[in-house]
């Protein structure tokens, strides 16, 4: 991540989707592994190195990330579809202000998902509503339109969940387009 950080600028758009496992972590002093010391937990995504053993990337790191690796210009559109993954990447932080930043949840931080079919329910949502997006004629629309667009089709879905929206201070989501629009007639399988 990076080297792409380091690729991309004003007119890119980062898409960061991760649909896994999702945990909470403390460190053995409390705090939590890759966060502040005062925050006590971090939220984690589960990868799995090629040996089999586990491989976390923690809220703290993807901050860091973004920051430091990342022009503030760069769009970065996140969406989790996991355990715990409401809070993984914090976008409250002060330094982020102003960034073109959203990250759209099908878990609010502490919950656990439930599968629907042969997908997490939420991208199975998300997919649907950008398909019907697409089948109504539009070719552009902004992260908080799909993300309200889904939240409304959710209705539903699990009461254990419970769908985010987290967007970077001083930003305006509606100027955020969405970056994914495939082509007219395109069909996803989700049932």
């Amino acid at each position: 991540m990076r080297r792409l950080g380091h690729s991309l600028g004003a007119n890119d758009v980062l898409v960061f989707y991760f649909a896994g496992h999702g945990a909470k972590a403390r460190s053995a002093g409390g705090a939590a592994r890759g966060a502040a010391p005062s925050a006590g937990v971090s939220d984690e995504l589960c990868f799995v190195r090629p040996d089999g053993s586990p491989d976390f990337l923690r809220t703290g790191e993807i901050a860091a990330l973004m920051i430091g690796e990342f022009s503030p210009l760069t769009r970065v559109l996140f969406v989790t579809d996991c355990c715990h993954g409401g809070n993984i990447c914090d976008l409250t932080r002060e330094e982020f202000n102003g960034r073109p930043m959203c990250h759209l949840a099908g878990i609010r931080d502490g919950q656990n998902g439930e599968g629907h079919g042969d997908f997490c329910a939420f991208t199975g949502v998300l997919l649907e509503t950008v398909r019907e997006f697409v089948r109504h004629g539009e070719a552009e629309f902004s992260a908080i339109n799909v993300f309200n667009s889904t939240f409304a089709r959710y209705e539903d879905m699990p009461e254990s969940q419970e769908v985010c929206f987290e967007r970077t201070g001083n930003f305006d989501p509606d100027t955020f387009a969405w970056p994914l629009v495939p082509m007219w007639g395109w069909e996803v399988g989700t049932s």
